[in-house]
């Protein structure tokens, strides 16, 4: 008993001298989850839509305006974010801020069609590009599974999202 208490008595005075942005730093640290992929932008969405081949669709997602506002082609580098737990929109997009930004719709569309088992293990979301449904409430695509299929679907920007969602950010900020 004498060599346990020794012992946690020098695990509590490590933990004194513990930095707390060092802590939150480890804690933060990238899932590992780091992509790089091919996009031209200048591709139009329904022709993302047919080059990722999901086999469903959400049927209204190519008729809305997402106003992506970048031109030509490049090489993008992005990671899978992951909150592991329940969180809110408005906590991720400040997390995601900490490692780039957010991915907006082609972005999203262009990592499903080169990685496209991926959204079989869990949803990937696109906080960059919003839309406003008729409903007066904003919508974020995202990449998932039905059964065993892929599909490409929106889900409420503004709401919390489960924990097992990722989050696609673009590490090469503008």
């Amino acid at each position: 008993m004498d060599r346990f208490s020794e012992e946690l008595g020098r695990i509590q005075q490590d933990l004194r001298f513990l930095d707390v942005k060092e802590v939150l730093s480890v804690i933060e640290k990238p899932t590992g989850n780091v992509y790089s992929f091919f996009l031209d932008y200048d591709r139009g969405v329904e022709d993302g839509i047919l080059a990722g081949n999901y086999d469903l669709v959400e049927k209204s997602i190519k008729f809305h305006d997402f106003q992506i506002k970048r031109e030509g082609a490049r090489n993008i580098v992005a990671e899978l974010f992951h909150c592991n737990q329940y969180t809110w929109t408005d906590d991720v997009l400040c997390k995601i801020a900490r490692r780039g930004r957010p991915a907006d719709f082609l972005e999203l569309l262009a990592f499903g069609e080169k990685y496209p088992m991926v959204q079989l293990e869990f949803r990937i979301v696109s906080l960059g590009s919003v839309f406003q449904g008729p409903c007066g409430k904003r919508f974020a695509p995202y990449l998932g599974r039905e059964i065993s299929k892929r599909s490409l679907s929106f889900g409420l920007f503004g709401n919390g999202w489960i924990n097992s969602c990722r989050f696609l950010v673009i590490r090469d900020r503008e």
